[in-house]
């Protein structure tokens, strides 16, 4: 969805307005048939974790790490499942262990 079709779609509601979530949200407007058929595809592996799966296939998160990796122009990527754990890990980078 480009700039100006989002414009057209997305009306802001506040949250106490009784309006159903997550449509109201922004993002979910992103996720396509793209997005989906990705996930069933990575669904179907049943390998979605970094060091379990039932397949020999490289996992998903190794992908994109490597993707990230080379978007980035960077030697090392790590994929985690939240800001949080993004944040302890930049946190634990800087050598600030239990000072947050």
């Amino acid at each position: 969805m480009n700039k100006e079709e989002f414009s057209k779609t997305y009306k802001p509601t506040s949250v106490d307005s009784g309006a159903f979530l997550p449509y109201e949200w922004p993002g979910s407007y992103f996720v396509g048939e793209e997005e989906i058929e990705e996930v069933t595809k990575a669904l179907r592996t049943r390998s979605l974790y970094r060091y379990y799966g039932h397949t020999d296939e490289e996992p998903y998160s190794d992908r994109l790490e490597k993707v990230y990796c080379k978007r980035l122009n960077r030697k090392h990527a790590l994929a985690v499942n939240s800001g949080t754990a993004a944040l302890s890990i930049s946190y634990e980078s800087y050598g600030f262990s239990g000072q947050y």
